[in-house]
């Protein structure tokens, strides 16, 4: 068995997901298929003695949509090193903005310059 992911374009409404996930999983071969509205993709697992890719991209197309080919989505290694930089940026921030706001209220040292405490003496 081998699992395939296509994408699908074409789909409007959960009706239109529903009746190509049905048809698709009707079709010999066909092992499951799930298929997913919002990310516009199918999920089919078939067997590959039986069926290839074109066959598989001609089920979609004879059930009234059209396959754009393989579902890659190529940005999330860079979305995430984008999102673990952020992270550590907005870590490093909120410690500072921690120790300045509320470092005089626990005891720990905190220059004069940005000491929120008004002590007159």
């Amino acid at each position: 068995m081998k699992k395939i992911m296509l994408k699908i374009e074409g789909m409007t409404c959960s009706g239109c997901s529903n009746g190509l996930e049905k048809y698709l999983n009707k079709q010999e071969g066909i092992e499951s298929a799930v298929v997913n509205l919002v990310m516009a993709n199918a999920l089919i697992v078939y067997d590959e003695k039986k069926l290839n890719r074109k066959q598989l991209e001609k089920f979609v197309d004879e059930a009234g949509f059209k396959s754009a080919g393989l579902y890659l989505d190529e940005n999330d290694e860079q979305k995430s090193k984008n999102e673990k930089k952020l992270f550590i940026i907005f870590g490093i921030l909120a410690i500072f903005l921690l120790y300045i706001s509320m470092g005089g209220m626990v005891g720990v040292p905190v220059p004069n310059n940005i000491n929120m405490r008004f002590e007159s003496y």
